[in-house]
């Protein structure tokens, strides 16, 4: 796991691992902690108007700083389904129907660019790596 820093009274966008959900949470406390053996930082979150309070690593999700950031991840994902089932329908064409093999021109258009691998953890916790 990656150690991030946050700001106290920071919010924060995370991307529920169990549901499609997207929900805010504050940052309301840095607790530093400093032993013979080293130091750590953790963090404590409030959730809602409830006031809920939970460490940052017990959180069930991803954790974005910003809705940019996050809406980025999420497109890339939509798009990632949308052009597996397209890519999945022409092969199926492909393998059933006798014709001139099917062409899709997303999936033309995608391999004539420049390939770009990026990293995402789906919504189950899977690991993809994204060609884009």
């Amino acid at each position: 796991m990656l150690n991030r820093t946050y700001r106290v009274g920071q919010v924060l966008y995370v991307l529920a691992n169990k549901e499609t959900k997207i929900y805010p949470v504050q940052i309301i406390e840095e607790i530093i902690k400093r032993t013979v053996t080293g130091e750590s930082v953790s963090y404590l979150a409030k959730i809602g108007k409830s006031g809920k309070q939970v460490t940052v690593s017990e959180i069930d999700g991803e954790l974005f700083e910003g809705v940019e950031q996050l809406r980025e991840v999420l497109t890339q994902r939509v798009m990632l389904t949308i052009n597996n089932v397209i890519e999945n329908a022409v092969i199926k064409a492909n393998e059933w129907y006798d014709q001139p093999e099917v062409h899709s021109p997303l999936i033309e258009e995608q391999n004539q660019q420049p390939e770009e691998k990026v990293v995402v953890r789906l919504p189950d916790g899977k690991i993809a790596n994204l060609k884009i």
